[in-house]
């Protein structure tokens, strides 16, 4: 296991409080939650298994990541964590956006499954294009670099 995880940690830091700033502003919409939330496990498992889901995923990135020595693994995963970021920073500046002006429960009540699903498309779709952007030209990249993991024994 090569380097310290400084950049790791960091991320992890971040995403845990983007995660409660996401949760917090989701629940601050209080009953219109169940009629307005997009994310396809909350209408399966509730608030309860996002919060689960999100456990599993960090731990198992921390734990793929930390013990990776292969760098070009280690940066998809570190832009996949980037990216979740900011995706949920996108999703709480909205859940923040709809707490401040909220549609009445009759308004809410006539949000269907498809209109949530296009919202989830629009926010992954809009995210995923940094993502890609990022991986093409990492890969270009390291035609002409070298690129290693800081403090490896191999350096």
């Amino acid at each position: 296991m090569g380097g310290n995880n400084k950049g790791l940690y960091l991320i992890l830091v971040l995403s845990a409080i983007a995660f409660s700033v996401d949760l917090y502003t989701t629940l601050s919409l209080g009953s219109l939650v169940q009629y307005l939330e997009s994310n396809p496990l909350y209408s399966k498992f509730g608030i309860w298994g996002i919060v689960l889901f999100n456990f599993l995923l960090y731990w198992g990135l921390y734990f793929a990541y930390s013990r990776s020595k292969n760098f070009r693994n280690r940066f998809i995963m570190m832009n996949m964590m980037v990216t979740i970021l900011f995706m949920r920073g996108v999703v709480a500046y909205n859940n923040f956006l709809i707490s401040k002006n909220p549609p009445t429960v009759e308004l809410a009540r006539q949000v269907t499954v498809e209109m949530k699903r296009q919202v989830v498309a629009k926010v992954v779709g809009v995210s995923l294009l940094p993502f890609i952007i990022g991986l093409v030209t990492f890969y270009i990249y390291v035609i002409d670099h070298s690129c290693r993991i800081k403090g490896d024994k191999n350096e």
